[in-house]
């Protein structure tokens, strides 16, 4: 693993987030790749990016969807042995900063729960390792881009519904395709390219009163509730795996039959740095 820089003042630090997984199940599936990269004062940053051995074999449909085979994870380190890794990029990442927000596609609803309840099933506190990360709030671009996204060149489905897949809504918006997409990495930088455009300028990562935005400490409340829900047994179990690939088999969304994409930009618009990747590749034992 490469060494982090100091780190520097600054005002705002965004970690777009994103996690490749077994299946589509928040509760059942394990992840397979972690993605992070970095805004810091809208100049991209250093990244994240590390494949995890997963707990179950990855099936045929999602390699096919990712490119991850079991044969990539085979020699992977476990999520046990990645958290710690996790934590030190992005507390040494955003050291002196004044607000550090988690941001993603889809992430309240899977994303965020999906990695909480995965470090239940390691020898980490998932509550605290999270609230060990210090983050001020998180930022979920799908309801963003459902409510305020113009849909003019948004692709359709043979009903005529609007799709809000990620990978859809980057060829709107920049009039070319998201080469790479479902890789984790790939998918944290389209995002970050989605932060510099002119339809996302008005995220306001701090106003809670937004269905997009939340305080970071009631969205791990949340997870936490859901999970003694589930033990409790007054939750309803999740879908299978076939189930819910046939319906979203692209992507971690649905589609939507409100908001359009205008015109696209011709360009991402942030300024970007060259910056080394932060990775782990060590065996694990």
């Amino acid at each position: 693993m490469q060494p982090i820089a100091d780190p520097t003042p600054c005002k705002l630090v965004y970690f777009s987030f994103d996690l490749e997984t077994t299946g589509l199940s928040t509760v059942n599936d394990d992840i397979i790749q972690i993605g992070i990269s970095s805004l810091i004062d809208g100049v991209a940053g250093e990244t994240f990016n590390v494949l995890v051995k997963p707990k179950k074999p990855i099936p045929s449909i999602v390699t096919r969807i990712t490119g991850i085979t079991n044969e990539d994870v085979e020699t992977a380190k476990s999520l046990q042995h990645v958290l710690p890794h996790l934590k030190a990029y992005m507390n040494r990442l955003g050291g002196l900063v004044a607000d550090r927000v988690l941001v993603g596609y889809n992430i309240f609803r899977f994303d965020v729960p999906l990695l909480f309840n995965n470090i239940t099933r390691t020898s980490h506190n998932a509550s605290d390792f999270l609230k060990s990360l210090r983050l001020s709030s998180a930022v979920d671009l799908l309801p963003y881009a459902r409510k305020n996204l113009e849909t003019t060149d948004l692709k359709r489905n043979k009903y005529g519904a609007c799709s809000y897949k990620l990978g859809d809504v980057y060829a709107a918006l920049f009039n070319k395709p998201l080469d790479g997409a479902h890789d984790a990495l790939i998918d944290t930088q389209a995002v970050c390219d989605f932060l510099g455009h002119a339809q996302f300028q008005a995220i306001e990562p701090l106003n809670f009163q937004s269905v997009w935005a939340q305080n970071f400490m009631l969205l791990i409340a949340n997870c936490e509730s859901n999970a003694t829900l589930r033990k409790e047994k007054k939750l309803a179990p999740t879908r299978s795996l076939q189930s819910m690939m046939r319906k979203r088999l692209s992507q971690k969304t649905g589609d939507e039959s409100n908001g359009t994409v205008g015109s696209a930009e011709n360009q991402p618009v942030l300024k970007k740095i060259k910056v080394a990747s932060i990775t782990v590749e060590e065996n694990t034992s």
